[in-house]
């Protein structure tokens, strides 16, 4: 879901995220997506596996996105929709 709604937030595609393109949006819905399931309670080492990313990857994108003024509501939002605490919590699928 995460890698989902990132794509959608970025105007990109998630086979696109997990191809590993370096464009921007690529780059930051990658970021995002990693972000928001790791604020969710999921180990960088599943993350790192589901991303094909090592775990220092996915810690660095983390603190990007915790630094990052534009991408951490956006990444705070996804991790919200994923535990159900979103203003529309029903949505998580």
């Amino acid at each position: 879901l995460a890698l989902h709604l990132a794509a959608e937030a970025f105007d990109t595609t998630a086979q696109g995220i997990l191809a590993g393109a370096r464009t921007r949006n690529v780059v930051d819905a990658r970021a995002v997506a990693m972000a928001a399931l790791r604020w969710t309670g999921q180990s960088a080492s599943w993350i790192g596996r589901e991303f094909g990313r090592d775990h220092s990857t996915v810690l660095h994108a983390v603190g990007r996105v915790g630094e990052d003024q534009r991408l951490r509501p956006i990444a705070r939002t996804i991790a919200d929709r994923i535990t159900g605490r979103g203003r529309l919590g029903l949505e998580v699928a």
